[in-house]
């Protein structure tokens, strides 16, 4: 804790001065907005920090994320796959791009920044090849329902899940 007092101080500090020059930065919308629009690059965080910790590092989180939702989203609405069955298959390509990452630097001895930068530009191209840069629709409704849920009306579902998940 002490270590990070100075991040803490500074974050306060932007946070007090924000709303200092914009009166309505803590109004209820804004702080669910920000907590909608954090919570899916705050749970990409955790994992990134348990590579960083063990003083490694991955650049292809991102790239992998892409990738798996692309891919999932593209077996459910374009090959009609059943959608339980098409979470598992995202679940398995974001494991097999995890997989090939640690291949490459543990036996490949390729350096994991280059490994990782590799796979990252690779995960964002597959990714656009398997959607030919167009958004992919045609979800069940309780599934587009979660982007959207709220716990007692105001705290965003994603937030409920960030929070559990760091605590």
């Amino acid at each position: 804790m002490k270590k990070n007092l100075g991040l803490i101080v500074l974050l306060l500090a932007a946070c007090l001065f924000t709303c200092i020059a914009n009166d309505r930065f803590l109004a209820p919308v804004n702080i669910e907005n920000l907590l909608r629009r954090t919570a899916l690059f705050s749970l990409l965080s955790i994992g990134v920090s348990f590579v960083i910790t063990s003083a490694g590092i991955d650049l292809s989180v991102a790239g992998n994320m892409a990738l798996t939702m692309m891919f999932t989203a593209w077996l459910y609405a374009e090959k009609q796959w059943p959608f339980v069955i098409t979470l598992v298959a995202g679940l398995a390509l974001g494991a097999l791009v995890g997989l090939v990452n640690g291949l490459l630097a543990t036996y490949g001895r390729v350096q994991a920044f280059v490994a990782t930068l590799a796979t990252m530009s690779a995960c964002l191209g597959l990714a656009l090849v398997i959607t030919n840069g167009n958004t992919i629709n045609g979800f069940p409704e309780w599934f587009v329902n979660l982007t959207s849920a709220e716990l007692f009306g105001f705290i965003p579902l994603q937030a409920v899940l960030m929070i559990a998940i760091y605590a």
